[in-house]
This record gives structure tokens, C-alpha cells and sequence, in this order.
């Protein structure tokens, strides 16, 4: 029922689409019981947030009010990757698809030793990477940001201009404090973005 013309869409990935808690114990769910408001969970497990604002153009947006972003520390992969693409976001082709299953399909095998035997190589250094695996080069908390509104503004097609975008940080690492919000906070005040990058909400839920 969700998907007939929200009043707010998560966007995210698997934490925000809740992997390993049942329906009604994700925050999204919570979300909805409190506020009374008909909210649609389109987080979707390891998209960043190009996939995710592409995402958005097919899904029913006429009531859209509020549109929340779960933002985590690797879609700077993708964000980057799209940037640097021309805002375009390139895929594989399928022989380097074929490569990637036919990978995957190697590690499901069991054979005697077999996690002793990867564990040393993986010790070592000297276990194969995943074929067409992109490393995630460090940026700084500032060009991150700015990646990230750039795959906000560019990315989709849905219109925005009255819709408030709140967005928050959740990652693996709950100890430590990233720069990102901060970052954002100074990022989106630029009078060549959209209004709606313009008027967002960064919210801390470190502590």
C-alpha cells in the first residue's frame, strides 16, 4: 500500500532496509507508528546514492513531503564513479559480469583446508580480488559532500523543489564520528545546487 503516493521515501541501503530485523522493528516501520504518516521503505541493500535517486524516478512521487537519505561511508564509491563518468552511471558488460559470478561461484565450493587455505592467503595478501572490484580511494570530508550532492542534483529526475531531504550518516563503524554531516552542512550552501540541496536537514545520530 506503501507505494501508492507516499507522503515520505527512505532511501538507503541494507541499514536502512533493515537487514536482519524483522519488518516491523525497522526504523522505517517505527518511523510510520509514530508520525501517522504513509512512508515508503525504498532502501535497497548495497545501493549508494546514484542507484538510489535513480531508484526514485520509478516510484509514485505526487505526495511526496519528505524524502529521508541514509547516507553510508561507501557510496563514495559510487558517487565518485559517477562524477567522473559524466554523471552517468556505467555498468558491467556481461563478460565482466560473467567473470564476477563465475568468481563467486568459486568461493561457494568446499573442498578440505578450505577456510585454513583462505585465511593464510587472506593473511598473506595474496588472495585474488574480486574481478573488477573498485577500491575506495580516501576523500576528503568536504569532497565527499559535495560527490554526494552531486548524485543528489543529477542523478534522478524526480522533482524536488518542494520536498524536504533530510539526511543521516549510518555505518559500520558506530564508535567513531565522521565528518561527513558537518561537511554537508557547509557543502549545500552553494547557490548553484538545486533549492532543495539548498534547504536540506543533516542530522547527527552519531551519539
Amino acid at each position: 500500500a506503501s507505494l501508492e503516493a507516499p507522503e515520505v521515501i527512505v532511501l538507503g541501503d541494507s541499514h536502512a532496509m533493515g537487514w536482519g530485523v524483522e519488518h516491523d522493528q525497522t526504523f522505517v516501520h517505527a518511523l510510520a507508528r509514530k508520525s501517522g504518516l504513509k512512508i515508503l521503505n525504498a532502501a535497497i541493500s548495497s545501493y549508494g546514492t546514484v542507484r538510489e535517486m535513480m531508484l526514485l524516478d520509478r516510484l509514485d512521487v505526487s505526495r511526496l513531503r519528505v524524502m529521508v537519505v541514509q547516507y553510508s561511508d561507501n557510496d563514495l564509491v559510487e558517487n565518485r564513479t559517477f562524477r567522473e563518468h559524466g554523471d552517468r552511471l556505467p555498468i558491467l558488460s556481461e563478460a565482466q559480469y560473467h567473470d564476477v559470478t563465475r568468481y563467486y561461484a568459486r568461493q561457494r565450493s568446499y573442498y578440505p583446508g578450505k577456510y585454513v587455505y583462505r585465511l593464510f592467503m587472506k593473511g598473506l595478501r595474496l588472495e585474488p580480488p574480486e574481478p573488477g572490484q573498485v577500491t575506495m580511494e580516501p576523500a576528503t570530508p568536504m569532497d565527499e559532500a559535495t560527490l554526494f550532492i552531486n548524485a543528489l542534483a543529477h542523478a534522478g529526475r524526480a522533482p524536488l523543489n518542494n520536498v524536504q531531504v533530510i539526511v543521516f550518516e549510518v555505518n559500520e563503524q558506530l564508535q567513531q564520528r565522521r565528518p561527513f554531516i558537518d561537511a554537508l552542512e557547509s557543502a549545500k550552501r552553494n547557490d548553484a545546487y538545486p533549492p532543495f540541496v539548498e534547504q536540506l536537514t543533516a542530522i547527527d545520530v552519531s551519539s
